[in-house]
């Protein structure tokens, strides 16, 4: 465990930003996954089942009727992804998700840079005889 942090710290300390880049997206992607596990935790255990008109028989069909008559389709395709994306576990996936495309980022500026940097070191090879 030691040599990880070890290895961690000195890829902070890099000269090459490349492997700076790298290490941040890990650490962004490794809190990004924590935190979402936390808020799930947290969460789902006081997401307790409400008592409203919706469990009455026959109730969310007409709510769909009607919503469907008001917004259309689309309508009732985006009361169900607000259905969907109320429950924490779908939260929980929202906050990797967006982790991830922000680690993915830092990942893709490290690799760029990587390549610039074969790229001039092919050029130079060629130049000098």
């Amino acid at each position: 465990m030691r040599q990880f942090w070890t290895t961690f710290l000195a890829g902070l300390a890099s000269p090459r930003e490349s492997v700076r880049l790298r290490v941040i997206g890990t650490l962004i992607l490794a809190c990004g996954v924590l935190g979402a596990g936390l808020f799930y935790l947290v969460e789902a255990p006081s997401a307790a089942p409400t008592i409203d008109d919706s469990i009455a028989l026959g109730y969310t069909r007409a709510q769909d009727h009607q919503m469907g008559l008001m917004m259309g389709h689309f309508g009732l395709m985006l009361m169900d992804w607000q259905d969907t994306l109320d429950h924490p576990a779908a939260q929980a996936i929202l906050i990797v998700a967006v982790a991830g495309l922000i680690a993915a980022y830092f990942f893709r500026a490290a690799h760029v840079l990587d390549e610039e940097e074969e790229d001039e070191e092919r050029r130079l090879r060629r130049s000098v005889p």
